[in-house]
């Protein structure tokens, strides 16, 4: 985790549940949010798909494609996602069709939020 020059906080996980244990993710964002405090404005994240990852892909990744082949909105996916509920309980849940990028190439999402 790294808090940039405006305050966002930058999450890559790439946590395989089967190697490190379940809730792994959790515990770093509540970990940041305990040394950084009050200063994270925003934060950003990154899910994709890899051989690392139980199933092949991220957990936010799985539940973001769930969500978005369903309904076709960037957004809606987003907040479906484990990662958006535990930011939103921290206070940074804004987020517009701009902040959602697919990649197709890398078979990535990249996310932006924000208080």
């Amino acid at each position: 985790m790294d808090l940039d020059d405006y305050n966002f906080i930058s999450y890559d996980f790439r946590i395989p549940d089967n190697l490190l244990g379940k809730g792994l993710g959790k515990h770093f964002v509540d970990e940041s949010f305990d040394i950084f405090k009050n200063k994270i404005k925003g934060a950003t994240a990154s899910w994709n798909e890899s051989p690392i990852y139980p199933g092949g892909s991220a957990n936010g990744y799985k539940q973001f494609w769930k969500t978005f082949e369903e309904t076709k909105d960037k957004v809606n996916a987003v907040t479906e996602t484990d990662f958006y509920k535990l930011m939103k309980k921290k206070g940074i849940s804004k987020l517009d069709n701009e902040g959602i990028t697919i990649n197709p190439e890398t078979n990535s999402v990249f996310i932006i939020i924000y208080k």
